[in-house]
């Protein structure tokens, strides 16, 4: 206040031109500013340290050089109005304002940034694909690359140039680019939806179509997986999105295992489940819960057949103990005295029109 008293007897003494009155308050309006920028720095800061994240500090030491660049350039644009003629205002003013959209869209583009490596990170620790570190960071830059050019329109907008054609040309620029790599695109797209879908991470196994195994990457644009056979098998993930799979990871790693067995006939169905049921409290691994069953199916051509189902903790156990079981059910039901019966066939010979 005191600067501006002794601006305005500057200004009477000078005759009334006011330029050195105009000239204090530009100081005076900065240094305010100044004053202003370093106390919300200060107070915001103080703020954001009390947090549990990191994110807001982050954004705010990302901010910190735009804002102020903005407030000052504010400032500026309505200090012009004091010490320009109106013919060099107009072009003055379209300058100031491309110029705080630029710092506008630094400040965007720095946010932006930001958020998307916070979030690719958090992403990245619930998957294990080789894709994270190929679609992020392209998605970064896209994303990066679309809010820039938005923000260029928008200056060259305020400018007084004419954007219509330069729109134009971008758009059949993109419709070329798109076409020559719809292939790529698509499979980038499926491949992305196969990791938000959470289907599969590496390391499950799955089984497409009639082939299984585990899976090793999910990339950029297919997915490899290991058959049981040592055999690489690649798919692209546009196929792979559209193909019917099975996890034996999902809903949980706990799966459940059948064996077929049949007796001869002429054997006690019931004395039949004891016996398999007490032989295979042998096998530790099976699960109580579901509880192990034994179930007769049918009356077959040339055995009584039955079923035994189990329950183990991990799928990767399941074959393993399916051999177990074969052969302990083997080995009771021959204990027991059981016969397990062999396909066999039985001719009859018709002999009434045989000659004597």
């Amino acid at each position: 206040m005191a600067l501006l008293a002794l601006a305005e007897i500057i200004n009477r003494m000078n005759g009334g031109t006011g330029w050195l009155y105009k000239i204090v308050l530009v100081i005076v309006v900065l240094v305010l500013l100044r004053l202003f920028v370093m106390l919300s720095k200060k107070i915001t800061l103080q703020i954001v340290h009390k947090t549990k994240t990191e994110l807001d500090d982050l954004i705010v030491g990302a901010l910190d050089m735009p804002f102020t660049v903005v407030i000052i350039l504010l400032a500026t644009k309505y200090l012009m109005n004091l010490l320009l003629t109106s013919s060099l205002l107009v072009v003055t003013q379209k300058v100031l304002n491309a110029t705080i959209i630029l710092f506008f869209t630094i400040a965007t583009a720095r946010v932006t940034k930001i958020l998307l490596e916070y979030w690719g990170k958090k992403f990245k620790e619930k998957t294990r694909s080789s894709m994270d570190t190929a679609v992020l960071p392209l998605l970064e830059k896209f994303t990066i690359f679309t809010v820039y050019s938005l923000g260029f329109i928008i200056m060259l907008k305020h400018l007084g140039v004419e954007i219509g054609p330069f729109l134009a040309s971008l758009g059949i620029a993109g419709l070329a680019i798109s076409l020559a790599a719809q292939k790529t695109l698509a499979n980038v797209i499926a491949g992305v939806s196969l990791v938000l879908d959470k289907n599969f991470k590496v390391g499950d196994v799955v089984k497409v179509n009639n082939d299984a195994g585990k899976v090793i990457d999910v990339g950029f644009r297919s997915t490899k997986i290991k058959t049981f056979d040592n055999e690489l098998m690649v798919i692209p993930n546009s196929k792979l999105a559209d193909a019917i799979l099975l996890n034996f990871a999902k809903p949980d790693l706990s799966v459940r295992g059948v064996v077929e067995f049949g007796v001869n006939y002429g054997s006690d169905p019931e004395k039949v489940k004891k016996v398999v049921m007490k032989a295979i409290k042998k096998v530790d691994v099976i699960l109580d819960d579901p509880e192990p069953r034994v179930r007769f199916l049918e009356m077959g051509d040339y055995a009584l057949k039955f079923k035994m189902y189990f329950w183990v903790p991990k799928y990767t156990e399941r074959f393993s103990t399916k051999e177990e079981v074969r052969t302990i059910i083997y080995n009771a039901l021959n204990k027991a005295g059981i016969g397990i019966p062999f396909p066999t066939q039985t001719i009859y010979l018709n002999n009434a029109g045989k000659k004597k």
